[in-house]
């Protein structure tokens, strides 16, 4: 094995403080109520306390906030507390906290941060003009209701995304949204492990059964997720994080730690059978592998690693199958819609270039543009990110995507060629798996990627620095 970029360790004490300590407990005893609890009557009560203390622990502290917000993500399908007149669930109330806790502190601190907007980097006006495109698709929108919800979430995920960033530039706020992620991924990646093979397991995979081949069907694990892709997701990131992990750290038993997290991790994107994050480990793993492995050598024998963790993922019953389905455009229906729906997508865009048809307004727009050769029922949202993006918000969102792209991939080349070292490689690697995988899903209000962007975020003002 390559020997490993020595980078000085996280200098965090062994007591935390006292807010952070009661969040990862809360985060401890949320997951094990959502494993044991989930069919008892008053679960929805449960939870709503869990929300509570959530809300408290995101008022006092910020590094607390920062890890609610990654690890009640997790909880996805399983941490709904109603669903009228919308649905709410902890994640939704953590992120609400999150922004609210930093606004209501923000005059409190001493000295108070200034707010200069010429710190923004191009990422961030990226992000803000996405935004801003999914404001100005509102009054037109095809569903008001929708949109509103839509516009709400959103804001609070940017509001969420600027905090992150601003936590990733000091070392232990990187550790903090490294290890939250890698402990919610390992978690996912044990229950998704044990609805596959454990009969009798308590927590049901939601979409229990899925065709992955002709004559071929196969459980799709999805942990505490009601998409396996979703789980998926961050499975991606808690594997690269936890590759990072084991390149930075001087303690052996925790190298060993972050290799089982990371075996873990890869597991459960096997047994979730996404295509998506097949796809995003690769470019991501290759990403990770140049930017951590600065000789011809190392880098050969990582991509010889991840060449065999790839065989023994392939190696799954299906998963194969799953892989050569990806660029099967002839028989495969799954690939075919994708193409079907980035042709609607092009159509909605066309109609309504300023505007779009309204932020998370995609399923209400699509019977106006219903294409016979989809096979998705219901459709929720145009399949891919890159059309649909414009689709729903118009052309500030085109443009929004074509800045934040330009923006990856120039931190990627100056890290690569000028011998710059990023804060957070597995941050890079990360968004360039995530922009591969929106070829194949839609990722907006998901938190795992607004994780991986805000990393991306702070890289961008250090490089620029």
């Amino acid at each position: 094995m390559p020997e490993p970029v020595t980078r000085p360790e996280s200098t965090r004490s062994a007591a935390l403080p006292k807010p952070l300590l009661w969040a990862w407990v809360l985060l401890a005893a949320l997951f094990a109520f959502a494993l044991s609890a989930h069919e008892w009557a008053g679960y929805e009560v449960g939870l709503a306390a869990f929300a509570l203390a959530a809300v408290v622990l995101c008022f006092l502290d910020e590094r607390a906030s920062v890890v609610l917000f990654i690890g009640c993500s997790a909880l996805d399908a399983y941490g709904f507390i109603t669903h009228v007149p919308f649905s709410l669930s902890v994640a939704r109330v953590t992120v609400v906290a999150v922004v609210a806790g930093a606004a209501v502190r923000w005059p409190l601190s001493k000295p108070r941060p200034r707010l200069d907007l010429r710190a923004l980097s191009l990422w961030d006006i990226g992000v803000l003009m996405f935004l801003a495109g999914a404001a100005l698709s509102v009054p037109l929108t095809y569903s008001m209701p929708l949109s509103l919800v839509g516009i709400l979430h959103l804001a609070f995920l940017v509001g969420a995304y600027f905090l992150l960033s601003r936590a990733a530039r000091a070392e232990e706020g990187r550790a903090d949204i490294y290890d939250a992620t890698i402990a919610a991924g390992t978690l996912s990646a044990l229950v998704a492990l044990g609805q596959t093979f454990v009969t009798g397991f308590p927590l049901e995979v939601l979409r229990a059964t899925e065709s992955v081949a002709d004559a071929t069907s196969a459980v799709r694990a999805s942990a505490f997720f009601d998409n396996p892709n979703t789980m998926a997701l961050l499975l991606v990131l808690s594997t690269l994080f936890a590759i990072e992990r084991v390149w930075t750290t001087r303690r052996p038993a925790m190298r060993w730690a972050y290799i089982a997290a990371a075996v873990l991790a890869l597991a459960g994107i096997g047994v979730s059978y996404s295509r998506a994050a097949l796809v995003g480990i690769v470019f991501g793993g290759l990403a990770l592998g140049m930017l951590l492995i600065r000789h011809g050598r190392g880098r050969l024998a990582f991509a010889a690693v991840l060449a065999l963790v790839l065989a023994l993922m392939l190696a799954i019953p299906g998963v194969d199958t799953r892989a050569e389905s990806i660029v099967d455009f002839q028989s495969d229906a799954s690939a075919m819609d994708r193409v079907y729906l980035a042709q609607v997508s092009l159509e909605m865009f066309a109609d309504r270039p300023l505007t779009g048809v309204g932020i998370q307004a995609f399923r209400e727009a699509y019977p106006d543009y219903e294409d016979s050769r989809v096979t998705i029922d219901p459709v929720t949202d145009g399949h891919q990110m890159p059309l649909s993006v414009p689709a729903e918000v118009g052309v500030l969102g085109l443009i929004a995507e074509v800045m934040l792209f330009g923006g990856l991939l120039y931190l990627l080349v100056q890290s690569l060629r000028a011998g710059h070292e990023p804060l957070a490689p597995a941050g890079l690697a990360a968004m360039a798996a995530i922009t591969v995988m929106t070829l194949f899903n839609t990722f907006v209000f998901f938190e795992s990627m607004w994780i991986a962007a805000a990393l991306v975020g702070e890289e961008s003002k250090s490089a620029r620095n």
